[in-house]
């Protein structure tokens, strides 16, 4: 099983949702950025042409994220038609296949507020049933996370450039580290506590069994 971070960027008018851009970040590193290049722009809202378009083209390299590795990393201009096609390659790619559970790679996918992105994700291979027959039918939310191990604190702002897909995503993935992180950390002191009160019972010379 392979975690993949991912985040969408789109436009939506209350009732039908279209999506703009796609980013992606593997557990293990490698990215896909893929942007709708035939995406009717017009239709966006000024709060998407302010925050999302300005940020949803590279012109180069140069404007990539930090760390982007041409040898490692994708981007893509391409048709909502093959953008699902693209996706599900890359993610074959990246997955790794656990013979023992499934001949097909399988991935566990974690978005931030996932709900749209979840629906954008699936969409651009047509109806429910349509998707990858191999992918999950549903997506894991870092909020959700946030709330099941109890973390009160601040998470991560994105480092790069919010409301750009690929930030996003490598946002996703550092949230996702932090709170992983803090969970094995209330575990391992639960853990010890545990312990230290089993030891202080067997040390205090009380026979619990009441035998001589």
């Amino acid at each position: 099983m392979t975690r993949i971070f991912f985040d969408t960027e789109f436009m939506e008018d209350g009732e039908v949702i279209l999506p703009l851009s796609l980013g992606f970040v593997a557990e293990t590193g490698e990215r896909l950025y893929v942007v709708i290049d035939d995406a009717d722009e017009t239709q966006a809202s000024e709060w998407v042409q302010e925050n999302v378009l300005p940020h949803l083209r590279w012109d180069d390299a140069q404007q990539a994220t930090a760390g982007w590795d041409l040898d490692r990393d994708s981007y893509a201009e391409v048709p909502r038609h093959l953008a699902g096609a693209l996706i599900s390659n890359w993610i074959d790619e990246v997955c790794k296949i656990d013979a023992e559970r499934s001949p097909f790679p399988l991935a566990e996918f974690w978005a931030d507020y996932a709900s749209y992105d979840w629906i954008v994700l699936c969409q651009l291979y047509g109806t429910m049933l349509e998707r990858p027959d191999y992918w999950p039918m549903f997506c894991m939310d870092i909020q959700q996370m946030k709330r099941h191990v109890g973390f009160k604190g601040n998470l991560p702002e994105v480092a790069g450039q919010a409301h750009c897909a690929m930030d996003d995503a490598l946002n996703c993935k550092e949230r996702w580290e932090l709170l992983d992180a803090w969970d094995r950390e209330q575990i391992r002191e639960h853990e010890e506590a545990w312990a230290n009160s089993r030891g202080g019972i067997e040390d205090d010379g009380v026979n619990p069994a009441g035998t001589i």
